[in-house]
């Protein structure tokens, strides 16, 4: 049983855990460790040969070949003639952004206006109006 109180059945021989996290990953959980401990097993004997060092050192052990030399390769005319540019790139200035948001097209002002008289040529701090 683990932390949840649920109940793992485990065949060791056959490697098959109820919760199939053995046949899924290949690789020995807790609970499965936790009884091999118990029984007095050799975990080595249950884990997959896929985690083994004969594997790893098998797995490095084949030959990569390099690639034909790049001016071996058939090139076409019209792509060689091309000459690929980097992406231009602004960069940001190096000051706080701004704070006022830049207007759409077409977008109009928004016309002040003064709060006391409602007129658009002053504010209310400049009103003549009392």
């Amino acid at each position: 049983m683990d932390g949840d109180c649920r109940p793992y059945v485990i065949v060791l021989e056959n490697k098959t855990y109820i919760c199939l996290e053995f046949q899924v990953d290949q690789f020995i959980y807790s609970h499965a460790v936790a009884t091999c401990l118990v029984r007095g097993f050799s975990l080595y004997n249950y884990v997959s040969s896929y985690y083994k060092n004969e594997k790893l050192i098998a797995t490095y052990a084949g030959v990569v070949h390099p690639l034909r030399h790049l001016f071996d390769r058939i090139i076409f005319d019209e792509i060689k003639d091309r000459v690929v540019k980097p992406p231009i790139v602004r960069a940001r200035l190096a000051s706080r952004p701004k704070k006022k948001r830049n207007s759409s097209n077409g977008e109009e002002a928004r016309r002040q206006k003064c709060s006391y008289c409602g007129q658009s040529s002053h504010n209310r701090l400049t009103c003549k109006w009392p």
